[in-house]
């Protein structure tokens, strides 16, 4: 298994919103800037953000990083609300 596929993994296992809303998560490596870029899209809706190698190496040891905590959230209370309109 590739490193994208075991933060991507590590994402859905840690974070369980991402299941429950069903987002499409990818990860790739950006070696020229030494960090992720995580990529969550449900529908018609994208939010890319970037994940930096020690928040990286904190999701493959099985603990929550902060930046990406923040970030999965801001998706959920969206997505939420996005729900609730008719």
């Amino acid at each position: 298994m590739n490193t994208n596929t075991l933060i991507v993994n590590k994402i859905r296992e840690l974070y369980p919103d991402i299941a429950y809303h069903r987002i499409h998560t990818t990860a790739t490596h950006l070696r020229d800037q030494s960090c992720w870029m995580i990529r969550f899209k449900k529908d018609k809706y994208v939010l890319n953000t970037v994940l930096e190698n020690s928040d990286a190496a904190l999701l493959l040891s099985g603990q929550q990083c902060m930046s990406l905590t923040v970030e999965i959230q801001q998706i959920s209370d969206s997505l939420k609300v996005l729900e609730l309109k008719p």
